[in-house]
C-alpha cells in the first residue's frame, strides 16, 4: 500500500497552518535620569503599545508567509521540463501493465501501465478511449520523488504543487482562467482516479 499512501498524503493542504511567531522581547524603558515611578508608568504604556504593534507586525509577516506568490507560466513552463525529463527517465523504467476488462461491448480493453525505478513510480498512463471505444486517447500521472507534480490528457493538462491543483491548462498548454472552486473540484476527480488506480496495480501484487 506504499504508493497509495503517497498518493493520498498529496491531497493533504499544507496551507493547514503555520506557528505564530514570538512576540519579540521588549527592552527596557526606563530612563535612569527620571523619577523612576513616573518612568515607569510612561514605560509600561509604551511597552503595551509597542507589544500591540509586534503582534500586529508578527501576524502581518505570517500571513505574508503563508502566501505564497504563484506565477503561472513559469510553474507551467517547470513543470513541462519536468515532466520531458521524467519521460527519458522512464524509458529504462521497470513496466507493469494490467488490462481492463472492456467497458462495453465491442470496446479495446483499456491498458494501465506503471513506470518505476527502484520501487519508486515515475509516471502512471492509462489509455481512453473515444465515443467508438478505440483506445487511442492517453492520460499520464507523473511523479517526481514520490510526489505528483503534472498530468498530461488528451485535452487538458494539470500542474499540481504540494498536493494541490494549481494550473488548468487545455491541450495546447494555454492556462485557463479557473476558479479556486473549479480547480478544487477538478483536483477531486483527478485524484480519485489516481487513487483507483493504483489500487489495482497494489491488488495485483497481493
Amino acid at each position: 500500500m506504499k504508493k497509495l499512501m503517497i498518493i493520498l498524503a498529496i491531497t493533504l493542504m499544507v496551507s493547514a497552518g503555520c506557528s505564530k511567531q514570538e512576540t519579540p522581547t521588549e527592552k527596557s524603558l526606563i530612563d535612569s535620569n527620571s523619577s523612576q515611578i513616573e518612568n515607569t508608568e510612561e514605560a509600561e504604556d509604551k511597552t503595551e503599545e509597542n507589544e500591540v504593534d509586534a503582534e500586529e507586525e508578527a501576524s502581518s509577516e505570517e500571513t505574508a508567509s503563508k502566501e505564497e506568490v504563484i506565477i503561472p507560466q513559469a510553474e507551467l513552463d517547470a513543470s513541462l521540463s519536468k515532466k520531458n525529463s521524467i519521460d527519458i527517465k522512464s524509458s529504462d523504467a521497470d513496466v507493469e501493465e494490467i488490462s481492463l476488462e472492456p467497458e462495453s461491448e465491442s470496446w479495446e480493453p483499456r491498458i494501465l501501465k506503471e513506470f518505476t525505478e527502484d520501487g519508486e513510480i515515475l509516471k502512471l498512463t492509462v489509455t481512453e478511449p473515444t465515443d467508438a471505444g478505440k483506445m487511442t486517447g492517453l492520460t499520464t500521472f507523473y511523479y517526481d520523488e514520490g510526489e505528483m507534480f503534472f498530468i498530461e490528457s488528451s485535452f487538458a493538462n494539470y500542474v499540481f504543487k504540494n498536493g494541490k491543483l494549481i494550473i488548468w491548462a487545455d491541450e495546447n498548454h494555454n492556462i485557463l482562467d479557473m476558479t479556486d472552486t473549479d480547480l478544487e473540484r477538478r483536483q477531486e476527480v483527478l485524484v480519485d482516479y489516481l487513487v483507483n488506480y493504483l489500487e489495482m496495480f497494489n491488488q495485483n501484487e497481493k
